[in-house]
């Protein structure tokens, strides 16, 4: 079976003369058609992935604003909205949930926003960038606790929202030549539950569960030759 996609977007962008501002904004709808993807069917005995097809339509806007504030100073930020969620069904197996009309699942707000610093040190080039981001909670469907990916128990929440802040802090010589930087990525070290699963309960464990990345510190040396 074939999958097609069929999409409109109508967008502008553009910048303010003299301000170091640039922008883009663009409203979009499409509609995917014969989307395949793999469920876990509980039904049996032994739980088994299937592949199921279905018409996924969405609506939704995005945007992006860059201000290049000072010549070492730039500020950055993008976010998008989308309503996403099931046209139709195909192949549904005997007492199926029928999701028709419900969410396919995508937070509907995602956003981002940063700061980039660029001054001249030593010689070389200090750079400092600092990002945060929010992803929304994901949009719960009939069938999201028996696939894991949408769940609220008294101890911790799946597809919940979650925020994150990554920075770098770095120097280059002179034209380059090599430079190094300290990278921290999820630097508050939050930590979220990404997914559930049942599977392993055929040998004794009811659940097992993903998590987001901890915390991360990485040195990082480069050089041309």
């Amino acid at each position: 079976m074939r999958e097609t996609i069929t999409s409109y977007e109508l967008g502008a962008k553009g910048r303010v003369p003299g301000a170091g501002v640039t922008y883009s904004a663009a409203l979009f709808h499409y509609l995917f058609k014969n989307l395949q993807s793999i469920t876990l069917d509980r039904s049996q005995t032994i739980p088994v992935y299937v592949t199921t097809v279905s018409d996924v339509k969405a609506t939704g806007f995005d945007g992006e604003l860059s201000w290049q504030v000072a010549a070492p100073v730039r500020l950055y930020a993008n976010g998008e909205w989308i309503d996403q969620e099931y046209q139709g069904q195909h192949n549904l197996a005997p007492g199926a949930n029928d999701l028709t009309g419900q969410p396919y699942g995508a937070p509907t707000l995602s956003l981002a926003a940063g700061v980039d610093l660029t001054l001249a040190l030593a010689g070389g080039k200090a750079e400092w960038s600092l990002q945060g981001s929010h992803i929304g909670a994901t949009r719960c469907n009939a069938d999201s606790a028996a696939q894991g990916n949408c769940l609220a128990t008294p101890v911790f929440k799946v597809g919940e929202a979650h925020d994150r802040v990554d920075t770098r802090l770095g120097w280059s010589a002179p034209s380059n030549r090599w430079g190094v930087a300290l990278i921290v990525n999820n630097l508050l070290d939050k930590r979220y539950v990404s997914g559930l699963s049942s599977l392993s309960a055929a040998v004794g464990v009811p659940y097992t569960a993903s998590t987001s990345d901890p915390r991360r510190i990485q040195f990082e040396f480069s050089a041309r030759l």
